[in-house]
């Protein structure tokens, strides 16, 4: 029951710091942070989050392989140190439990699977443990010293790589001097350490002491900084690429940003994750860090949040599918060596095991799917390719041609023919149309004002926003006689005139559906699409059928494989 407790304590805090950070954000003009995680994590290729799987194992071999160093140093020659597909195991499930206890104190769960799975006594899993966690700080040490003088304000972190240089000597001086001369001391002339449990903590103190002491004299200094330079670099390329996997599609400031940039935010996010909050798997507390230093920075609040969010969501899931078949593994493999300890669970043991993890899996894959479905309704995360002009026949060039000519009024619409969305113009007597609107972002639903002398339109708040998304859109009106691009309501979309000068438009209620006012009912240039239905997306042409002639075919006017879609007309008499 108190673990139960426990885990719902941690649920809340993480909830409780992640909902602040939400709101703080959005409250400052950020948008709607929520549904932009799930457009980060629903925009992230597999290619990426396979590249930080690679870089990941590249990390666990040289964490592997460093561990099997310090514990030959410490178990001494011809001592028998678990093998190299073994130690990999145990660093995955490593890997996995470090962030499920405040101050990453899941690291313990190094020492336990050595001792009880592999018959190495504590005394040397502790101190490679503690050797190896020391060497970490000191690579880190290096990672801010490099990335810090080339990041934008990068003196105010002076401080940060300052107190780590002095973690760092400390435990140096701590770990190899302090500690072996302190345990060599006569503590049995206190009373409660001659009882048997403070007899056993003394003489766990003082092996470990006597392994920290091998591993001095063993020489291995030299190696173990170089596996330990190797684990940061491998572990913050995989980072780097999932930041770029989260960022890339939706905010191009923050996939643009300098690396070293990038690498502060991710170290600050590190050490915040790191401190002795009750936090699940540091969720809240890894995302305050890395947001404090991008805002510091100078980058938006929001993206970063986001981003921050995305890419730890993603990161744990790569980290926990890792280590929870490194346990499996590691459960139903017996340790060379036959020790009770390292002897394979019975056979319903292991039925169990596998029936809660593939409980656990089905339950997370459940909970994927849904939340998948929920952000697939809000369309596409990336515009769509803006395709080619396709030249039409000489009967569909005639047939346009004469429907122009009977129509004599102009057509506005929104196309991507130019790369991204804007508004274009059908002009009566012009042979091609013209495009009105420039700004890089995505121009559309255009409409005339009852006189024609201004275009009503929406426009993105972002280059790219998906028309099923309500939230992140202005509207702006186009005056055409001066081309002055004026903005008049924000967080409003699909704007039409209500006569006179009156809009009405859609508002969104910051879950990405429509809410405030919808007009229906207006009569419009139809639109027709080659194959799906995503009007933003897919190839949609603009047609003219006279509505008065029943037995009038449609005549096709755009031939692009583009995306051509909401169209207007302007018609004399209208």
């Amino acid at each position: 029951m108190k673990y139960a407790l426990r885990l719902l304590a941690s649920l809340g805090c993480s909830a409780l710091v992640v909902g602040l950070l939400v709101s703080i954000a959005s409250h400052l003009g950020a948008g709607d942070t929520a549904s932009d995680i799930l457009a980060a994590l629903r925009s992230a290729s597999a290619a990426p989050v396979a590249a930080y799987a690679f870089c990941q194992l590249v990390q666990a071999l040289a964490r592997a392989q460093r561990a099997r160093v310090l514990l030959r140093a410490s178990l001494g020659p011809g001592a028998r140190v678990p093998g190299p597909g073994r130690m990999l195991l145990v660093t995955f499930v490593r890997g996995a439990c470090a962030d499920m206890l405040p101050a990453r104190l899941g690291e313990l769960s190094y020492v336990a699977m050595l001792n009880r799975g592999c018959a190495v006594p504590a005394a040397d899993c502790l101190s490679s443990l503690s050797i190896g966690l020391l060497f970490d700080f000191l690579a880190l040490l290096a990672v801010l010293a490099a990335a810090i003088p080339a990041a934008a304000q990068g003196l105010s972190l002076l401080g940060s790589a300052l107190a780590l240089a002095a973690i760092c000597a400390v435990g140096l001086v701590g770990l190899f001097f302090i500690l072996p001369a302190a345990a060599a001391w006569r503590w049995e002339r206190f009373k409660p350490l001659r009882w048997r449990p403070g007899a056993r903590l003394l003489r766990l103190v003082r092996d470990v002491a006597a392994a920290v002491v091998a591993v001095r004299r063993g020489r291995v200094a030299g190696r173990v900084v170089l596996l330990s330079l190797a684990v940061r670099a491998a572990k913050y390329a995989g980072l780097y690429v999932l930041f770029l996997a989260a960022t890339r599609p939706l905010w191009p400031e923050l996939s643009g940003a300098p690396v070293p940039a990038v690498l502060v935010a991710l170290v600050a996010a590190e050490g915040a994750a790191s401190l002795p909050v009750p936090t699940f798997l540091s969720f809240g507390s890894y995302e305050a860090g890395g947001l404090a230093a991008l805002t510091a920075l100078g980058f938006p609040m929001g993206a970063s949040l986001a981003a921050m969010t995305a890419m730890h969501v993603l990161s744990q899931i790569v980290d926990y599918a890792l280590g929870g078949l490194s346990f499996l593994l590691f459960t139903w493999t017996e340790a060379p060596g036959g020790s009770p300890a390292a002897q394979p669970r019975s056979a319903r043991a292991r039925v169990l095991l596998a029936a809660a993890v593939a409980a656990a899996c089905g339950a997370a894959l459940l909970f994927a799917a849904f939340q998948w479905r929920a952000a697939a309704k809000r369309g596409r995360l990336s515009a769509p390719p803006k395709g080619e002009a396709v030249e039409p026949t000489a009967e569909q060039s005639a047939a346009r041609e004469a429907a122009l000519a009977a129509f004599g009024g102009e057509i506005v619409w929104s196309s991507n023919r130019s790369g991204t969305h804007d508004l274009w113009l059908w002009e009566a007597g012009a042979a091609e149309p013209r495009r009105l609107t420039r700004s890089g972002f995505t121009d559309t639903y255009p409409r005339f004002s009852p006189d024609g002398s201004k275009i009503a339109f929406s426009r993105s708040r972002e280059p790219w926003v998906s028309q099923r998304n309500f939230d992140k859109w202005d509207t702006w009106l186009l005056d055409r006689a001066t081309g002055e691009e004026r903005l008049v309501a924000t967080n409003a979309c699909q704007a039409c005139w209500a006569g006179g000068d009156a809009l009405l438009f859609v508002r969104g209620d910051g879950t990405g559906r429509p809410g405030g006012t919808r007009l229906v009912g207006l009569s419009l240039a139809p639109g027709a699409s080659a194959g799906g239905h995503e009007q933003d997306a897919e190839d949609y042409e603009i047609f003219l059928w006279d509505s008065s002639d029943a037995n009038a075919p449609p005549v096709r006017l755009t031939f692009h494989t583009g995306n051509d879609c909401w169209p207007d007309v302007s018609a004399p008499g209208r």
